[in-house]
C-alpha cells in the first residue's frame, strides 16, 4: 500500500471483523504515515475532532513533561 487511504481500504475491504480490522490498521498506518496522511474528507465526519486532536497533543507531549517534572504521575 501507498498511502493510508489505500492502507485502509483495503483492510477493511478484507472482511470478517472489519470494524476491529480497521481500528487497528488505523493505528498502525496513522503512526506509520503520520496524521497528515489521513483524507481531510474523512475527518470531516468524526464527531469532535478537534478535542480528539488536542488530547492526541497532550500524550505526544506526556513524556516529555514527566522528564521535566511537570507531571506528578504517583
Amino acid at each position: 500500500m501507498q498511502t493510508f487511504e489505500e492502507t485502509m481500504v483495503a483492510a477493511v475491504n478484507l472482511g470478517g471483523d472489519s470494524d476491529t480490522i480497521g481500528a487497528i490498521t488505523g493505528s498502525m498506518a496513522g503512526a506509520a504515515y503520520g496524521l497528515h496522511s489521513i483524507p481531510a474528507r474523512w475527518l470531516t465526519y468524526l464527531p469532535h475532532w478537534n478535542e480528539l486532536r488536542d488530547i492526541a497533543g497532550e500524550l505526544i507531549s506526556f513524556p516529555d513533561q514527566t522528564k521535566k517534572g511537570f507531571v506528578d504521575i504517583r
